[in-house]
């Protein structure tokens, strides 16, 4: 039995006490916390003794070996009084901030003749442990070359600290990329020659570079090329590719996957083999990445074990630690002390206090109009408002991300309308939030780049918002020929909404077509801070007693294109994204029938299109054609909704994966 101490129970910290729990032969003896919530939850969890002070947590004579689970300026102060106790320490990746501090380490290490590892546990992903037992079997000939690269954008981060040079030691290259650099090593071998480049013109975060670049050689002569970034806007990206004389493999992780490619001998044909781990993919996605890496904790764990014990393992050991943190160092020491000039957007935002700005007294309504950077929506949804763009009392405010296409020209075309450029990639519901916080209306108006109003659409709004109603919304129509799947996204989502229709109240409007009364939106302004989803809003004001009401002369006219591959992982991901709204205060009960249930969807989707379409007496032979892309809509929700129901929480990456329609269509 080995009688691990806990020091750090944050996160990282909760999840390697699971992983412990997880083995037969290894235990929790005390944790420690400079929150001692923190470690007092770990506590009750698994039977271990609260320890305020981490000094005395590492005196405890009942303690094998340490887990240090802290920030990393606290790593080598820790680690050296741990091993200078008689205790074995795995310590959480960077192994240190400084080359310096983790030789301090190693020393210590020698000196009281204990082992040090380093917390890489991607070792340990099915992903690298595949390529690595391939690359071992001698597939692909012999080793040739590496091309690695990981990324992703540090507004994902959830500690300030991660981008603070005194803790982390430097920038993407020792958070994101340290994993990368120990990967990339893992397969190549001890690295004998280093040269790098690094940057920071997108954050300026002092000393921490957003892109590290890094050319690595090892002693008999082979290359690794890699790159950590902090500006990657597609979402977590990890990649490594190995060639060699006969073939290449590929690893990836989230989702995992391993390919490899070779030739036989004599043979011009080339072989594939890709091994997918259905088991970690369908976890993983039910318990998100965490259970993959309580996984791969588990594997390290007894890895470690077996290292003490002086067996050979695939534990990263302290020598590792320092190599990553060495080349870390040298890559990023070429850092341009250039930062930015203006503050971003996203950081206004995030400072922004609640309380409701003053209206611009000559702006009676302010129109939002989210895109995703369509290059065709855009300036078609602009010419419709063309007689509206420059009316003084109406201002059009466009949110958009990196994928806005051709920024500065659309600037120069449309003068009058407010583009708000945000960094990295954002939801639409991330979008919706930050143009509320730009408007000055007393009348703030959603729809999207794909919607094309009618003629006097903005006038027709401020005349509906005469009455007492604390949202207004209308038709959204479509005409023209299309395809059958656009058609079926159409039926789909704005069924409900084709003329004819009737004017009256309403509990249902959509985000593509509504207006507010600002000042009661700042009645509620903590359901819309961050994410402006319509359907919590409009929830919380009919519970408010407000009401909200459907006016046929407030139209738009929808003309999205999408193709199957991106209709599919949207629907998913907003099937996802409205379960999990649905049962946020909802017992595990309740959300395992809803989750049951979710698989009738497709059937129902069908239903309630024809039903539309019958009512409303339009569409119905476009309908009869559509049933089979409908229903292959309804799929795609069912299967969100049932992973939204089963684990309570939706994929906001999945939703940040949205591309302009135009490009997908190319």
């Amino acid at each position: 039995m080995m009688r691990f101490g806990l020091i750090g129970c944050g996160g990282i910290g909760k999840l390697r006490a699971e992983a412990i729990s997880s083995i037969s032969d290894a235990k929790i003896v005390a944790a420690c916390d400079v929150v001692p919530e923190l470690a007092a939850e770990i506590s009750k969890l698994y039977g271990a003794e609260n320890i305020q002070d981490w000094h005395s947590l590492i005196e405890n004579a009942n303690i094998d070996a340490i887990i240090i689970s802290t920030p990393p300026n606290l790593h080598a102060e820790m680690a050296i009084t741990a091993l200078k106790a008689g205790k074995h320490v795995l310590c959480e990746k960077p192994l240190a901030r400084t080359p310096a501090e983790c030789q301090e380490m190693l020393d210590a290490a020698e000196q009281y003749n204990k082992y040090l590892a380093t917390g890489f546990n991607y070792r340990f992903y099915p992903s690298v442990m595949k390529a690595r037992e391939l690359l071992n079997s001698g597939i692909i000939g012999e080793l040739d070359h590496i091309r690695s690269y990981t990324g992703y954008s540090a507004t994902d981060h959830s500690q300030e600290w991660l981008h603070d040079v005194n803790i982390m030691g430097g920038g993407a290259l020792r958070d994101n990329g340290i994993h990368l650099i120990d990967l990339t090593c893992y397969f190549l071998g001890d690295v004998a020659e280093v040269k790098g480049f690094a940057s920071n013109y997108v954050w300026g975060f002092e000393g921490c570079e957003d892109n590290g670049f890094a050319l690595l050689k090892n002693k008999a002569g082979n290359i690794a090329t890699l790159q950590a970034s902090w500006t990657e806007w597609r979402g977590y990206q990890l990649q490594i590719d190995l060639y060699g004389s006969k073939g290449y493999i590929t690893l990836r992780c989230f989702p995992m996957m391993t390919k490899v490619c070779w030739k036989m001998e004599g043979n011009a044909k080339q072989n594939n083999k890709t091994f997918f781990f259905p088991k970690t993919f369908v976890w993983e996605h039910i318990h998100s990445y965490r259970w993959v890496v309580v996984q791969s904790f588990i594997h390290e764990i007894r890895a470690f074990a077996g290292a003490i014990s002086g067996e050979k393992t695939t534990i990263a050991t302290g020598w590792d630690g320092f190599q990553a943190v060495d080349i870390a160092h040298r890559a990023s020491q070429f850092l341009e002390k250039e930062y930015a000039e203006n503050m971003l957007v996203s950081n206004q935002i995030a400072n922004h206090q609640m309380e409701q700005p003053r209206s611009d007294s000559n702006t009676q309504l302010s129109v939002v109009i989210v895109t995703l950077g369509g290059r065709d929506y855009i300036p078609s949804c602009l010419a419709a408002l063309k007689e509206q763009i420059d009316v003084p009392d109406v201002e059009i405010i466009i949110p958009c991300d990196e994928r806005i296409y051709d920024l500065d020209s659309l600037r120069s075309k449309y003068p009058s309308v407010q583009f708000v450029p945000v960094p990295g990639r954002k939801t639409y519901a991330e979008l919706r939030a930050i143009g509320f916080h730009t408007a000055k209306g007393a009348i703030v108006a959603l729809t999207e780049d794909h919607c094309m109003p009618e003629p006097h659409w903005c006038a027709n709004i401020i005349k509906e918002h005469e009455k007492p109603y604390a949202a207004v919304g209308g038709p959204v129509d479509k005409e023209g020929k299309d395809t059958i799947l656009n058609w079926a996204i159409y039926l789909n989502d704005f069924g409900r909404y084709m003329s004819p229709m009737k004017e009256g109240n309403a509990s249902y409007l959509t985000d593509c077509n509504v207006s507010y009364k600002r000042n009661i939106l700042y009645e509620i302004p903590e359901l819309w801070r961050d994410e402006f989803h319509e359907t919590t809003v409009n929830w919380e004001l009919q519970n408010r007693g407000y009401t909200l009401h459907l006016s046929p002369e407030v139209k738009v006219f929808q003309q999205r294109s999408l193709s199957y591959r991106f209709a599919f992982r949207e629907r998913y991901a907003f099937g996802r994204l409205f379960a999990s709204t649905r049962v946020a205060a909802t017992s595990a009960i309740k959300r395992m029938l809803y989750a049951t249930f979710s698989f009738l969807l497709p059937a129902l989707f069908v239903l309630r299109v024809a039903k539309n379409v019958l009512i409303k007496k339009k569409a119905i032979g476009r309908f009869i054609i559509a049933i089979p892309s409908i229903a292959f809509l309804g799929i795609a929700w069912a299967w969100g909704e049932f992973l939204g129901y089963l684990t309570g929480k939706y994929d906001k990456e999945e939703l940040k994966k949205a591309e302009p329609a135009s490009l997908i269509k190319s």
